[in-house]
Parts: structure tokens; sequence; C-alpha cells
């Protein structure tokens, strides 16, 4: 079980390293472009709170995904001093520490130079962080089995390129299709988890979410129409409050698969149901 997860891990290391340079080198061009050309069409800025550092035109979009990086080089921390403890795999925590490590990276890409064609950059990962949480949960009770490291990258590799499709072909057809699909899956989920809680705080997250301030989606003069000022320190719009919200989210989320069979350390595995 440890090789796989080392596997998974490794894995994810190599699709982040392709991934990621590529990405980088796009968006320093658009970015550079912008500089040279003067052209504020490129990308959709929310221009009454964007603060320019050096020649990125709005660092405070980019620099707010700090949270992602950092809460994720406490995570590490955090499993490496419980294997001290409680010595067992920490692959694939690992694997988690490196996913929210490049949602951060790469959503930082994302908003130097936000623009439709662009966007898959920053959900790419959180569909990944997504994926793993699901074999996470299923590996907790199926100790013994467990898909292959290769397949699992092929079913993200399928999501994303979904997501692909969205961006290059947004018909109404393809939105009829996947909405369709999509709320029956959530239809037959929700009819197993409706008495087992209902959300507390997640409209106050959802709320940044929703805020955004540059549509992407929409012309340059109707996205500068959705501007919004800043609202922390002058500095940080709604967006940006996105990100620190759903850094900690994430963090919290990962320290409950963490733990989450802490309370059955000393219960004989034939004595804890399975899902």
């Amino acid at each position: 079980m440890n090789s796989y997860f080392q596997v998974l891990g490794r894995n994810l290391l190599a699709v982040s390293i392709f991934y990621g340079l590529p990405v980088l080198q796009l968006v320093f061009t658009y970015q550079k472009v912008l500089n040279v050309t003067g052209d504020l069409d490129i990308c959709y800025y929310n221009f009454n709170c964007a603060h320019p550092l050096g020649p990125v035109t709005s660092f405070n979009n980019v620099f707010s995904n700090i949270g992602y990086v950092l809460l994720g080089i406490l995570f590490i921390i955090l499993v490496w001093r419980r294997n001290l403890v409680y010595p067992s795999t920490m692959a694939f925590s690992m694997v988690w520490d490196l996913a929210l490590i490049m949602e951060g990276v790469m959503s930082a890409c994302y908003h130097i130079c936000p623009n439709y064609s662009n966007f898959q950059f920053d959900t790419s990962f959180m569909y990944i962080i997504a994926c793993l949480c699901m074999l996470k949960i299923y590996q907790t009770r199926h100790p013994d089995i467990s898909a292959k490291a290769h397949t699992s990258y092929l079913i993200m590799a399928l999501v994303i390129f979904i997501a692909v499709i969205g961006v290059i072909y947004s018909s109404s057809v393809f939105w009829v299709i996947f909405a369709v699909v999509d709320m029956t899956f959530y239809l037959v989920l929700s009819i197993h988890i409706y008495y087992m809680g209902r959300w507390k705080i997640g409209q106050i997250g959802t709320s940044f979410l929703g805020n955004n301030s540059e549509l992407g989606i929409e012309t340059p003069a109707v996205s500068r129409e959705g501007n919004r000022n800043c609202i922390v320190l002058n500095f940080y719009d709604a967006h940006d409050v996105w990100h620190m919200l759903s850094a900690i989210a994430l963090f919290f989320s990962f320290l409950i698969l963490l733990t989450i069979d802490d309370d059955l350390f000393s219960t004989k595995r034939e004595k804890i149901l399975v899902f």
C-alpha cells in the first residue's frame, strides 16, 4: 500500500512539473505582451483593487494564494510529527500536500493574467484534490483494495479534459448534457447524505466565490463594470478572501481525513462497519 502511494506521489510530482512550467511560460508571456502593448483587454483584472508589483499588474490576487502553500507546508510538518508517534504511511499525506501547494501555485499563475482561456489552470488541481480525497475515503475502509495509480490519473485527466471541452466548445448542447448528468449525480448523492447534516457556514464561503469582480466569460467592458473595491486592508478584494477561506477549508478537510479513524485506533478491524 505504501508503494502504491509513493507511485501516486511521484506521478503527481511529474504531472505538476510538466503541467506547471508551460503554464508559467504562457501567463508571463501574456503579462509581458500586456505591459509592452498596453492592451488591458488581454487580462481580466479587478482594476478597482489591483495593486501592481514589478511586472505583475495585480499582485494582491497572486499573493493571496500564499495560504495554500503555507498551509501545505504546515500540514507536512503535522504529518511528520504525527508519524513519529503513530508510525504509518505518510506517502498519501504527501500527495495531498503536493496537490494543495500546486493548487496555490497554479491559482497564482492564473491570476497573473486571468482570462477565460486560462481558467482551467486555476481549477485543474481542484479536481485532483477532490479525486485524491475520494480515494482516501474509500481506502480508509477498504485497505486491501486500491485503484492503480495510472488508472486514477487517467480518470483525473478525463475530468480535466471535460473541463477543457467546456472552455473550447461552450455550446448550449454541451452545458445541457453536463447539467443533466451533474444534477442526477448530486440528486443520488443527496439522497444518501441528506439526514447526516446540513451546511451551517457554507453560504458564507460561497458568497465570496460568487462575488466575481472580474468576469472572464464576458467582454472586457462588461467585466470592468463588475469590478469591486478592496474590502480587506485596502489591498484584498472579495476573491482574495475566497482564496484565503478555501485554503483554510482544504487544510482542515485534510486534517479530518488524516484523523478520521483516530477513535478506532484500538478497535479490531472486523468490528468496524464498512461503508
